[in-house]
């Protein structure tokens, strides 16, 4: 069963290239369990909500488990491509989501901060809802990675994020540089995913 989706205004921006030329030698592959931060919903929650649990956050036993892949451009060091395969649990449904789309290295001080906006599908007990967002994240010295997941419906959007990425402020203060000098792929926020 196909489920339509209406498309909202979601805070995400990709900025991609036709002419990159990927590596398919993948450099980065990782497969980690996360729990998952709270579910916020702006609606009636169809996806992971039921009759007496509609929206809001959920129990801890929520985890996200996430393989993915980065393929950097030879000829483009700060330029990649990511798969991912994320498996979920979430109010006690089993789901999936395939996800890819390109990424961006900013350079800071002795590192690289990595983003992409992926998109995909959703898969929910039978269910499908296409065309989700996924916004990845990562800092190329650590192995630690974040993303946040979008998937809008008729009855509204629901987002969440899961990972253990954490910045300090020399890096966030970096992050930001760049973004206010208009060097980022994207203008979503990670943790804007988790707000209400």
């Amino acid at each position: 069963m196909k489920k339509p989706v209406t498309y909202i205004l979601i805070v995400v921006v990709c900025i991609t290239s036709v002419t990159m030329l990927i590596s398919r030698d993948f450099n980065r592959s990782e497969t980690n369990t996360f729990a998952i931060q709270p579910v916020i919903s702006d609606g009636y929650d169809e996806i992971f909500g039921d009759e007496n649990e509609t929206s809001g956050s959920y129990g801890a036993d929520d985890t996200a488990s996430v393989t993915y892949d980065l393929a950097v451009d030879d000829n483009d060091p700060i330029k990649g491509y990511i798969t991912a395969q994320i498996d979920l649990l979430i109010n006690g449904k089993s789901c999936s989501a395939s996800v890819s789309g390109e990424a961006e290295a900013m350079e800071l001080t002795n590192d690289k901060y990595w983003e992409g906006c992926l998109r995909g599908d959703l898969y929910v007990e039978g269910d499908v809802y296409d065309d989700i967002y996924v916004y990845f994240s990562k800092l190329d010295s650590r192995d630690d990675i974040q993303m946040s997941l979008s998937v809008s419906t008729e009855h509204g959007s629901t987002s969440f994020t899961f990972g253990n990425l954490l910045l300090d402020e020399q890096e966030y203060s970096e992050i930001d540089s760049h973004r206010n000098y208009g060097n980022s792929l994207t203008d979503y926020d990670a943790t804007e995913a988790a707000e209400p």
